[in-house]
């Protein structure tokens, strides 16, 4: 249900996608129960001095509230629950004068998860008010001394102007629970800031697979916006990031199908940094492998580095991938890659992240020895 101006509720598209502007929808019906007998006796009185009139209907409580905000505050504030009963305490909520019904049934999360959420303040002002910046930096095609592609970065924004740390929102985010959100607004902000960008070149553009439930559901408004932006499919490249965190292999592999299906590219990253890594990478066939920073770190001075490093580049020409060394920051990284075959590559040596790429000098770069 997305609430309007006025606060009125209309037909949820999707519960999830609409979770953050719910939760400032006004005049609502919240409803909780606990597994636990004792917690709604403790949570009546508790409400109580809050000023609510909570009324027992069976086996949960009704609640009448100008906010749904409010009655977690006055939860938390007034009824004394240790974490473990927040836990085993549920809560949602409804437009009032709407019956409680399946679709409700979407935002039933243990209180202590909506303590989470109503806590991450700048997240849900991010949420809310679209204050993502995307910035780009480049890929360096060196073996044509040019710029490939940029990858797309997002980064949040106070309300002030302050950034937002990407580590700290995307830490608030996984707490919260709102994952999917955060994921699916940086997608949307890197098509539209970075279509005028695409031209020749490409967009690379990260997508954490865990936060998409459904492809064809969750991707739907991303893949409309690169039709809207006039963006040929061939030059968008999703990019899984956290993938050595991915367990389920076939859903990954179903996120990475609808996108091969509708004319886009698919990279796989931090390749390299465990042995589970190459194995996602013989069974995923991505268009693109981008090579852990762990593994480019100091590579033309650790044997063992370069072992791995052989046997990924084994596979990756047998299976026409393209592989990708991010991460650079030294001349020798850079000579050894180029010497090596590899004429992707990325990292503060070439050009540091920013909202409007930095031009790339090749002026002073290595050559092949």
């Amino acid at each position: 249900m997305n609430a309007t101006n006025d606060g009125a509720m209309e037909t949820p598209a999707c519960p999830v996608c609409d979770l953050v502007s719910l939760l400032y929808t006004r005049n609502v019906m919240v409803y909780l129960y606990s597994s636990l007998a004792f917690v709604p006796r403790r949570v009546i009185e508790g409400l109580a001095a809050s000023g609510y009139s909570p009324q027992e209907r069976g086996m949960y409580l009704e609640i009448e509230a100008e906010r749904f905000s409010d009655v977690i505050e006055a939860l938390g504030r007034s009824c004394g629950l240790t974490d473990p009963e927040k836990g085993a305490t549920v809560v949602c909520f409804t437009e009032r004068g709407r019956p409680f019904g399946l679709d409700s049934l979407a935002h039933v999360k243990p209180l202590s998860q909506w303590e989470d959420i109503l806590g991450a303040g700048d997240l849900l002002d991010v949420l809310r008010n679209g204050r993502i910046v995307t910035h780009f930096q480049p890929i360096i095609d060196y073996a044509a001394k040019s710029v490939y592609a940029c990858e797309c970065l997002s980064r949040g924004v106070r309300s002030d102007g302050e950034r937002i740390n990407p580590a700290e929102l995307f830490g608030k985010a996984k707490k919260a629970g709102l994952i999917f959100n955060l994921d699916k607004l940086c997608r949307q902000s890197a098509i539209v800031s970075g279509a005028s960008l695409c031209g020749s070149g490409r967009l690379f553009i990260n997508f954490i697979p865990t936060a998409i439930y459904n492809p064809e559901h969750c991707l739907q408004t991303t893949t409309a916006l690169v039709e809207e932006y006039g963006v040929a499919p061939e030059k968008i490249v999703f990019e899984v990031v956290e993938s050595e965190s991915v367990t389920d292999l076939r859903h990954l592999q179903g996120i990475l199908d609808y996108y091969r299906e509708r004319g886009f590219r698919t990279a796989l990253d931090d390749v390299g940094s465990g042995y589970s890594s190459l194995n996602r990478l013989i069974g995923l066939r991505p268009d693109y492998v981008k090579l852990d920073i762990g593994l480019v770190r100091d590579i033309h001075k650790e044997p063992m580095k370069q072992h791995v490093f052989e046997a990924i580049e084994t596979i990756c020409r047998r299976s026409g991938i393209e592989m990708l060394a991010e991460g650079i920051e030294h001349a020798e990284e850079v000579a050894f890659f180029h010497n090596a075959g590899v004429r992707l590559m990325q990292g503060y040596f070439f050009a540091k992240p920013a909202e409007v790429p930095q031009p790339v000098s090749f002026d002073d770069r290595p050559s092949s020895s």
